[in-house]
């Protein structure tokens, strides 16, 4: 069975895939627990990302869901 932050990470590299067309590795994303005073129990670092996207960070991560 895989970690919950391996899946994640599989996921959002289907969302490059999907909303860019981008080839990205796994390796390149970045999934971090999510600090206390959020919401949420992990967080998609988007900002690698950023290159595929040309958009902002709140863009990013709103398009990836």
């Amino acid at each position: 069975m895989q970690r919950i932050d391996q899946q994640l990470k599989e996921l959002a590299v289907t969302g490059l895939r999907e909303c860019w067309q981008a080839d990205v590795q796994t390796a390149l994303i970045q999934v971090q627990q999510t600090r206390r005073e959020f919401e949420g129990d992990y967080t998609l670092v988007v900002f690698p990302l950023l290159s595929y996207s040309r958009s902002t960070p709140e863009d990013t991560a709103s398009q990836l869901g």
